[in-house]
């Protein structure tokens, strides 16, 4: 599994393509929901991008 993270400060729109996720069978695209700016970026993913599909916490994000 690969996850490509934004850059802090990128300023995105509606709809515009944020990050990617890849795994063995697949990529997807992450759309940003509403216009905004990246504040933050989770460097935990990048090391073990497995944790994505964890549930119920909140130490897991892409980004903020």
């Amino acid at each position: 599994m690969y996850v490509e993270l934004p850059e802090v400060g990128a300023k995105y729109n509606p709809g515009e393509s944020i990050c990617t996720v890849e795994s063995v069978k697949a990529s997807s695209s992450v759309y940003a929901p509403i216009s905004g700016e990246v504040l933050e970026v989770n460097t935990s993913v990048k090391e073990s991008p497995e944790n994505v599909s964890l549930r119920n916490s909140d130490q897991i994000f892409l980004f903020r």
